[in-house]
């Protein structure tokens, strides 16, 4: 009896470890809504909004792509025309961040 508690508590073990592996890399892989990030919303005069840009290509500190991400002094997401500060970050190709720089936007 003791044998078969043993086993089952085992595969109990390897399953949890399994689905936590699973749901990890699902998260790292990003959700559906992700897949829209890039849609630039329209404003209400027909023009676009550009909250946020992505430039491909190698990046100073050994990234493969970058993006900058625009805010008004709030903390609020603006488009670029109107944001007084901005995040640049770095990436690797697999989505990892390496370099993230903060920058006040001087107008």
């Amino acid at each position: 009896m003791k044998r078969k508690t043993v086993i089952i508590i085992a595969l109990l073990i390897v399953i949890l470890s399994l689905s936590a592996y699973l749901i990890i890399n699902a998260i790292n892989k990003g959700t559906p809504a992700d897949e829209n990030k890039d849609e630039i919303p329209p404003t209400s005069e027909g023009g676009t909004i550009i909250t946020s840009e992505r430039r491909d290509g190698p990046t100073p500190n050994g990234g493969d792509y970058s993006e900058i991400f625009y805010f008004d002094d709030d903390g609020n997401s603006v488009d670029k025309t109107e944001a007084t500060k901005a995040v640049v970050k770095e990436y690797k190709n697999d989505g990892t961040v390496i370099n993230e720089i903060f920058a006040d936007i001087n107008r």
